[in-house]
């Protein structure tokens, strides 16, 4: 089964660009979602709500939430995670 991988960031973020790039390099697709633009803030409302967080990048892999110094402490911990969920 495939899992849908989101990333949710801001504009500038560089632990954002980190794991987008590390997306890329791996050849896993993802959506990254600009919490700051209007058209995702209701999603990004729902994702941040569920998480208890303000901190980015969120990343959502199917319908797990994995949330920085929560779930992870580093880009290269996010990534191996986000690997691990989807096989």
């Amino acid at each position: 089964m495939k899992r849908n991988v989101r990333v949710f960031g801001i504009e500038g973020c560089s632990y954002c660009e980190e794991i987008k790039t590390k997306l890329i390099e791996g050849n896993i697709e993802y959506k990254y979602i600009d919490i700051d633009l209007p058209e995702n803030e209701q999603e990004s409302n729902e994702v941040f709500d569920v998480a208890q967080t303000d901190r980015v990048p969120v990343i959502v892999v199917g319908g797990t939430i994995l949330v920085p110094e929560k779930s992870f402490d580093t880009i290269d911990e996010a990534y191996e995670t986000i690997k691990r969920f989807i096989g």
